[in-house]
């Protein structure tokens, strides 16, 4: 490979003959070497040479001023990298396939400047299990930024303008099951939504139990949950539920935000044995007024009861007659049921009070309990 300037001074033919074929080498070769031929006086508008390290064909412009990239040998085909240890990556590729078999590995860009500058791109994919470190020549920038990580699985669209490199991100990288398994319930289950699970120990990730734990950020110390993932579900039981309902550790703050962020956990609905009802939206149907009923106006309140012992305000007044034969005795039967009589002929008549009352019944329906309440964070 050999490089000419195509400028033949004075000289013995020895000398005269080596030059000249030097130069029909040069010609022969496109000019192939590692960067560009050496400029002389004479003007060279539309010359062409080949780069080996960049493996790119260039072309100097019709008024001398630059070269610029006429194509490039990684253009329109997929390159692929096995590589243990950093790698410059001095040329336009076009797809780039990077399999990194050792660690903290960097694929290092060239400067965004004279040939890099405009019109230079590459897509990069990580194909490996571990990082790879885009990293620009300085004083390049890519994002804004020295370096850029791709996780395992990320893949990156690389452009040169104005002497920095901007890039479009492809792909999460890897995501494990418990990953998309979060994703696809978030896009199919709104938070708060709640439903029954059959297993109260086991859990789908993405739900807490209403067993009467907390939630809070990874530094509350919250029972349930503990994590940054929490706050969905946190701020629509602090604005929904006041601080009886779910109470907040030290109290209430300014809002949901202010005591999520100061590590304050949030108590969660105990529905261990209830069942849900809708609020009663002005219908009469739910009531607190009554014992053991609920407070429909208000979120997350419990109440009701299995078993109910009827008080005498809920035994309405009645009448029973009865005729009875001649006895001697002038009591018949005995305890609450005892009717007196004042003689001993025969006699018919009526008894009035308030029944029977003190006894409690059951009041729960048919049913089946599974293993807990669940709420999708």
């Amino acid at each position: 490979m050999t490089q000419h300037d195509f400028e033949f001074a004075d000289q013995l033919f020895p000398a005269m003959r080596t030059d000249m074929n030097n130069a029909l080498i040069a010609l022969s070769t496109r000019q192939a070497g590692t960067g560009a031929p050496a400029l002389v006086a004479a003007a060279r508008p539309n010359r062409l040479y080949v780069d080996i390290t960049r493996k790119q064909v260039l072309v100097r412009d019709n008024a001398d001023t630059t070269d610029f990239i006429w194509d490039s040998w990684g253009q329109e085909r997929l390159r692929i990298l096995n590589e243990a240890a950093p790698v410059a990556l001095p040329e336009d590729v076009g797809r780039l396939l990077v399999n990194v078999y050792g660690t903290a590995i960097n694929l290092s860009l060239p400067q965004a400047v004279g040939n890099f500058a405009s019109s230079w791109y590459v897509d990069v994919y990580n194909h490996s299990t571990t990082p790879l470190y885009v990293v620009p020549t300085a004083p390049s920038l890519i994002q804004g930024l020295t370096s850029l990580a791709l996780m395992s699985g990320q893949g990156a669209k690389i452009v040169s303008s104005a002497g920095n490199y901007t890039c479009g991100l492809t792909g999460k990288g890897n995501v494990t099951t418990a990953e998309m398994n979060t994703a696809l319930a978030g896009a199919l289950v709104p938070t708060g939504a709640i439903f029954p699970f059959l297993h109260y120990g086991i859990i789908p990730a993405g739900y807490v139990r209403l067993m009467g734990g907390s939630i809070g950020n990874a530094s509350s110390g919250a029972s349930e949950r503990a994590h940054a993932d929490c706050y969905p579900l946190y701020s629509y039981f602090w604005g929904l539920c006041d601080n009886t309902a779910c109470p907040v550790a030290g109290g209430r703050g300014s809002d949901a935000a202010y005591d999520f962020n100061r590590n304050a956990y949030l108590v969660m609905p105990d529905m261990r044995g209830r069942t849900l009802f809708g609020l009663d939206l002005g219908t009469g149907r739910l009531t607190g007024a009554a014992p053991g009923g609920i407070n429909g106006s208000a979120h997350c309140y419990p109440g009701g009861e299995q078993m109910h012992t009827l008080a005498a305000s809920e035994i309405p007044p009645h009448q029973h007659t009865v005729s009875v034969p001649s006895f001697a005795d002038t009591s018949l039967g005995g305890g609450p049921y005892a009717l007196h009589y004042a003689n001993t002929t025969g006699a018919s008549g009526t008894d009035g009070g308030i029944g029977v009352y003190g006894y409690a019944h059951n009041t729960c329906p048919p049913g089946m309990a599974v293993g807990c309440w669940i709420a999708k964070l």
